[in-house]
């Protein structure tokens, strides 16, 4: 599972606060497209309006990809739910939904899903062919 100390700041934030090292900087960090600011048409209602709140931020400072959008949006859904579970008593249910939460989450940094994560990833950041599967047909 995750590594042990600190998340590592996506190098996009390193780079908007002026602290980015070149030795520290990890070359081959995966890169991928900014999110269009949109939500997924699946998405609660609530979850939208968590969405609209919180995405201008991450849009702003570069952080929020393409890649990041699906992470996002069920967070989104967890924060929409957090506010309503903050005026209900815990249950069963919520418990289990707050540890399926946690177990993605520590899921996504282990693929380098979260831009925090994102860091300790090398990857190819050379264009894909217009067919994934192609390069393994051959």
């Amino acid at each position: 599972m995750p590594r042990g100390g600190s998340l590592r700041k996506p190098t996009a934030l390193k780079l908007l606060e002026g602290t980015a090292r070149p030795d520290r900087l990890n070359p081959n960090e995966p890169e991928f497209d900014l999110a269009s600011g949109s939500p997924p048409s699946w998405l609660p209602k609530k979850a939208k309006e968590v969405w609209q709140e919180r995405a201008v931020v991450l849009l702003e400072r570069k952080v929020l990809t393409e890649a990041d959008v699906e992470l996002f949006a069920k967070y989104c859904i967890i924060a929409a739910k957090t506010r309503l579970m903050a005026k209900a008593t815990k249950t069963d249910k919520v418990r289990q939904f707050l540890q399926l939460a946690q177990q993605e989450r520590l899921l996504a940094i282990e693929f380098g899903l979260t831009p925090a994560s994102r860091g300790r990833v090398s990857g190819d950041n050379s264009k894909p062919p217009k067919n994934p599967w192609e390069k393994f047909t051959k």
